[in-house]
Parts: C-alpha cells; sequence; structure tokens
C-alpha cells in the first residue's frame, strides 16, 4: 500500500474512533504506532497471515505443553465454557492478549511469575473493575472474583484522557480468567446485536466470530456494534476476503489491530495442536 493511500485510511479511522471506549483504537493510539504501521507496508491482497503479525511476536506464538501459559489458558476457557456456555479457545484467547501486550509482559516476567498482573497494562482490560460484577453475575467469572480477594481496583486514565478503572490481579492465571470472561462476554453480546443489524449468523461461519469478538474488545461494544452495522450497509461482509483486507471507512484503526490477532490466532493453529477444551 503506498503511504498516500495508507494515510486516506488513517483519515477515516479518526471518524470511527470517536465511538470507541477503548484507547487503543482512539486516534491518538493510531498516531502513536503510525511509524511502524507504514513501515510494515502490508498488503491487501490477502496472502499469508504472517505478514499482518504484530512485530517481534512471532517466538511467542508456539504454547508448550503442560506450560504455565498452557495450563492457564486451558483452564480458564474450561471454566468460561463450563459456568457460561460460552466457547473461546485457547488460542484466541492468548493471540489477543499478545497484541493487548501479553508479549512485553513476557519479556519481563518469562516465567509469567509476576507478584500482581496489570490487566490495564499487559491486557488491555481497561475497564475490568467496571465490568466485573456483571461478569460475576452473568457466569463468566467465579463468585469469590472479587475485589480484595483475586484483583484490586486501579483508577487509569486512558488515552482520550477519561478516567477508567482497571484491575491488577493476583496471579497471572487469574489475568488470563478475566481475560478470557471479557471475552466471551464480548462474544455474546455480538450473537446478540446480529439479529438487531438484519445479519443472519450464517455470515460468521469460520474466522468471522473471531475477527468481530476481537474489533469488540478493541473498540468497546457499542463501537464494534457501529462498525459491524456499517460494513453490513456497505456489503462488506459479503466479501470473501474482507477479514484480510482493509475497506475504506470510518473504522481502519479497530479493523487493522483485529486483523493482526487474526494473522496471530491463524498462525498459532498451525503452529500448535489444539488445546482441549
Amino acid at each position: 500500500m503506498e503511504r498516500r493511500q495508507f494515510i486516506k485510511y488513517a483519515a477515516g479511522a479518526m471518524v470511527g474512533a470517536c465511538f470507541c471506549e477503548s484507547a487503543e483504537a482512539f486516534p491518538n493510539g493510531l498516531f502513536r504506532v503510525f511509524p511502524s504501521m507504514l513501515r510494515m507496508n502490508p498488503r491487501l491482497t490477502g496472502g499469508p497471515a504472517h505478514k499482518y503479525l504484530k512485530q517481534g511476536i512471532e517466538g511467542k506464538l508456539k504454547i508448550q505443553d503442560d506450560s504455565k501459559l498452557h495450563l492457564a489458558l486451558k483452564s480458564s476457557t474450561d471454566f468460561v465454557y463450563g459456568s457460561s456456555g460460552t466457547r473461546v479457545t485457547p488460542q484466541f484467547v492468548y493471540a489477543g492478549a499478545l497484541s493487548e501486550g501479553l508479549d512485553e509482559f513476557m519479556d519481563k516476567y518469562p516465567g509469567l511469575d509476576a507478584k500482581k498482573v496489570d490487566g490495564f497494562e499487559y491486557l488491555g482490560l481497561q475497564q475490568f473493575g467496571t465490568h466485573a460484577p456483571a461478569l460475576r453475575l452473568k457466569g463468566y467469572l467465579p463468585e469469590d472474583f472479587r475485589e480484595g480477594r483475586r484483583f484490586e481496583l486501579i483508577n487509569r486514565m486512558n488515552e482520550k484522557n477519561e478516567p477508567v478503572v482497571s484491575g491488577r490481579f493476583r496471579s497471572f492465571e487469574d489475568a488470563i480468567l478475566a481475560t478470557t470472561a471479557e471475552y466471551a462476554w464480548r462474544r455474546d453480546v455480538l450473537r446478540a446485536d446480529l439479529p438487531e443489524l438484519g445479519i443472519h449468523e450464517k455470515k460468521f461461519a469460520g474466522i468471522s466470530i473471531d475477527f468481530w469478538n476481537y474489533a469488540y474488545y478493541i473498540g468497546g461494544n457499542g463501537c464494534g456494534k457501529a462498525m459491524l452495522g456499517h460494513y453490513a450497509g456497505k456489503g462488506i461482509l459479503d466479501k470473501e476476503a474482507y477479514v484480510w483486507d482493509l475497506p475504506r471507512s470510518g473504522y481502519s484503526r479497530i479493523h487493522y489491530l483485529a486483523r493482526e490477532r487474526m494473522a496471530s490466532l491463524e498462525v498459532m493453529n498451525s503452529m500448535n495442536r489444539p488445546i482441549d477444551s
């Protein structure tokens, strides 16, 4: 993609970002990563998923059997499925977490043995403190997953200079469980939005449900719904390779980041045998 073209996509992303709760999807975040996005010079015609990987992440995509990472992912996805009935795969959660900052956490704590894990800094859990009561009530988190027992509230300012209440977790395992719970909750919100938007769930066979689950996590449920409605209205969902393209829209930033996570997931699935859940 030529730089002139990319700037047009970036300008469009600023429009869609005003709907978004996530600082990562806000224009300030866009400009912060502008240089690396331009250097990557991604092709928009599809192709191997590794073209769209976050820089420096490929060495972390292999999940070692019976490792602390493997066990945390499996136990979290098993619990959430058994309690809420919503299935997200361990690889899906891990691919998303890596792009949110878990890769930096793993560099800092190779043994995953930090005494506390900052959900805002490393997992994109910007509003976990606000969401936690509903996540417990709806079965995505266990009843004892409470402030003072398994996490503490932390007040932060996002890139829109708005106060948010995140969480700092007592263990790596609890941090992964919180992340899994948020992904499962947003997946259910996404599915509930489909009839209202006039979208048949058959359109979400294959990779589409994962792509939109990432979009809802990145931008927030309201922004994800607005983006999904926009894509449906423009006929973008009918295009076979739209996940790997970067459609010209006001949501280019979110699409770019969701595609990055999808690339990690696809490469990861080719490298790892399925983690039974």
